[in-house]
């Protein structure tokens, strides 16, 4: 089974060059680099698409641990604010 589809992008010439001086200083292919903004263009645009596990893990460290971030503190709200738990005593602890 295929994981990967290969797919022709035509690019100008400038914007090939600021793409291969960007991956070269994050040490990363052009494709790669290329794959990467797409990744997080849209892990902000679309919030309503899951990611898997698999490509929340190919994204950067940053990126992963805001959108973790993001994420972590919709539950705590929802915990708080949903009166099945009010019942229960203490604040939500952190491990």
């Amino acid at each position: 089974m295929t994981t990967h589809v290969r797919h022709g992008l035509y690019l100008p010439v400038e914007l090939l060059e600021k793409l291969r001086m960007i991956a070269a200083a994050e040490k990363r292919s052009i494709n790669r680099q290329i794959e990467t903004i797409i990744r997080e263009w849209l892990a902000k645009e679309n919030k309503t698409i899951e990611l898997s596990r698999d490509d929340l893990l190919l994204l950067p460290l940053e990126v992963r641990d805001s959108l973790l971030r993001l994420q972590a503190e919709k539950m705590q709200k929802y915990y708080r604010n949903n009166d099945e738990f009010a019942g229960s005593e203490g604040d939500l602890y952190e491990y």
